[in-house]
């Protein structure tokens, strides 16, 4: 079975679905950032950047998705809105 068969039956890409089954990526990137750190490749303030903005990201777009499925209009914000 070819690279672009799986793709089609799995429906997501070949990495993400690897990636998806062994570790979660937020794992990857802490496990690739500290071997990096450890190698003299990547120094301790970056490796602070990666995961704030990796963090960030990730949650922006978790919230997104959660509150598309949701269908509620967006007005989380709004000060008029009673939550009790």
């Amino acid at each position: 079975m070819t690279v672009k068969k799986l793709k089609e039956k799995i429906g997501v890409p070949f990495a993400d679905f690897i990636l998806g089954k062994v570790f979660s990526r937020k794992l990857t990137v802490f496990v690739v950032s500290t071997v990096l750190i450890f190698q003299d490749k990547l120094e301790s303030g970056d490796f602070v950047w990666i995961a704030t903005v990796y963090i960030t990201v990730q949650g922006g777009y978790d919230y997104l998705k959660e509150w598309k499925k949701s269908n509620k209009p967006f007005n989380h914000f709004n000060p008029d809105n009673d939550v009790d």
